[in-house]
């Protein structure tokens, strides 16, 4: 059960925390609890979870980024963020809670036109490309699909169309 907690910050309303993470080596399994507390860096005071890695921990080198809306935050307010590696038993191999990552973390105004972030493809085949977006994607945003065919490749777009994960 380890922690690292942020000095006293002063945020206002409509800002977010940001920061990267991963695991060490690929199979480390890895645990990360994000919390805030508005009483000071005691522990006892970090009250409130702004993320939880839950039953999905982190298991590779795959560098990812968090984004958290700090929607509590009504009026400008003292905070302490804390980044804790709850305790776990260790897994079958001896590897949990071993080497956390965190990288560029940062407390910002959220941005009138959020960027994607953390996309993904399922599936590549000829005639189906899901793509999954964990971010909206604004009026102005283009989504695009790549087909390639032997030589040819064709790009189709479809501009000012609002997306959102589902």
């Amino acid at each position: 059960d380890e922690w690292l907690i942020s000095p006293t910050l002063i945020v206002q309303p409509n800002q977010r925390l940001r920061f990267y993470y991963r695991a060490l080596y690929n199979g480390y399994e890895e645990d990360l609890k994000v919390k805030i507390s508005s009483s000071g860096t005691d522990l006892a005071g970090f009250t409130t979870t702004i993320f939880d890695t839950g039953a999905n921990p982190i298991m590779d080198t795959v560098v990812r980024e968090a984004v958290i809306n700090l929607t509590g935050v009504t009026t400008t307010t003292n905070i302490n963020i804390a980044f804790q590696v709850p305790f776990f038993p260790q897994n079958s191999w001896g590897y949990r809670g071993q080497f956390l990552l965190l990288d560029n973390v940062i407390v910002e105004d959220i941005p009138e036109c959020p960027p994607v972030i953390n996309t993904t493809v399922t599936t590549n085949t000829i005639t189906d490309l899901p793509v999954s977006l964990h971010e909206d994607i604004c009026n102005e945003a283009v989504l695009g699909i790549v087909e390639s065919y032997s030589n040819t490749t064709r790009v189709q777009t479809f501009p000012n169309q609002i997306a959102r994960q589902t």
